[in-house]
């Protein structure tokens, strides 16, 4: 089975989408091209995707639709996780390689623009620390509004669809308990 083959097939809306990505990235590394491409393979699976791919899919899913059940949450905050693991080691790999090789990197990068693509990518993915306000008070009862008058917990709006979203307010490891908000 084929990484690439298996990532384009996830669609946002299919009920297995994110149990699949993140079975799929479970075993997931990166790999740095001798240009300095970032690349991720996954044991159990042939070929590679670039980082920028993969960080783009889980845009893709987050900009599906920003109300998130709370499987999906979970799962998408692990499969998060691993992305800014994986391009966290990517950085450290680029640390490490030779002079000659890391100018070849730098001139490669201003050139195509990856780093800043990466993180914008990768910082967009933060809405699933978030829920919509329907989501909210499905969680505490109370619209966000009236529980946050200080905005502290509110972030402006969710990146594609400019809606307002505001913190999580659980624990993501309490998802599915009764406490209150």
């Amino acid at each position: 089975m084929n990484i690439e083959t298996t990532l384009k097939k996830i669609t946002p809306y299919a009920e297995d989408s994110y149990t699949n990505f993140a079975k799929s990235m479970e075993n997931a590394y990166i790999e740095l091209s001798f240009w300095g491409s970032r690349n991720v393979s996954s044991l159990g699976y042939e070929g590679s995707i670039s980082l920028h791919e993969l960080a783009e899919k889980v845009r893709d899913l987050v900009d599906s639709h920003p109300e998130f059940s709370e499987e999906e949450r979970v799962i998408g905050v692990s499969i998060q996780d691993k992305v800014f693991n994986l391009y966290k080691i990517s950085n450290q790999q680029v640390d490490r390689v030779g002079f000659i090789r890391s100018c070849m990197f730098a001139i490669f990068e201003i050139l195509t623009d990856r780093t800043s693509l990466l993180d914008d990518i990768i910082l967009e993915a933060a809405p699933f620390l978030y829920c919509t306000a329907s989501q909210y008070v499905k969680i505490c009862g109370s619209h966000p509004d009236f529980d946050d008058d200080d905005g502290e917990f509110r972030k402006n709006e969710h990146p594609t669809h400019r809606i307002p979203i505001w913190l999580y307010p659980k624990n993501i490891n309490e998802i599915g308990n009764s406490n209150d908000c």
